[in-house]
Formats: structure tokens, sequence, C-alpha cells
């Protein structure tokens, strides 16, 4: 496998993950919806739930933003040794962050 189908196989896996996370969320959100319609406690977690969880959609957001471009610069031949070792290791810096704020979640 080359190694641009294993980066490719790499960024599906990453945002089929991501997509799960999204979901599973969607089904913890809607959950607590209906509960806190019978506590007030809850509606103050709720509302500070959802704040933070829609912080953390946009980081995530934002860092795939990043990600998708220094995948896109990658492609261009015209980069020497270091600019991509650098390339390499930005990709798994935003990766691992990606992967750490979804984890958070």
């Amino acid at each position: 496998m080359t190694d641009l189908a294993k980066h490719d196989k790499m960024v599906k896996l990453i945002k089929e993950e991501i997509q799960r996370k999204k979901d599973f969320l969607n089904k913890k959100t809607t959950e607590i919806e209906k509960t806190s319609k019978t506590n007030s406690y809850l509606n103050h977690v709720k509302n500070n739930y959802k704040m933070l969880t829609n912080e953390k959609a946009k980081q995530i957001d934002s860092l795939q933003i990043i990600l998708n471009y220094v995948l896109t610069l990658q492609k261009d031949k015209k980069h020497t040794e270091y600019q991509l070792r650098e390339m390499n290791h930005d990709i798994e810096k935003l990766q691992k962050e990606i992967n750490r704020l979804e984890e958070n979640k």
C-alpha cells in the first residue's frame, strides 16, 4: 500500500471516528434534554454541557481545517526533506490533538 493510500485510509478512519463521536453526543444530548425537563438543576448542567461541546466541536473543526491544509501542502512535490518531515510531524500532532479532543467530549 502506498504512503498516499495509507494516508487516505487514515483520514477516512479519522472522519468515521469523528462521525461516531458526533452521533454519540447527539444521542446523549437528546437524553439530557428529555431528563432536564423534570429537573431544573439538569437544565443548568445541560446548558453548560452544550456550551462545552459546541466549543470542542469548533476546536475540532478548526484543527481539521488546518490538518486538511497541511495534507494538501504535503502533496506538493516541491518540498525539501526537512519540510516534509516537519509537515509529517505537524500532521501527527494535529491528529493527536483532534483525537484527544474527541475522546474528552
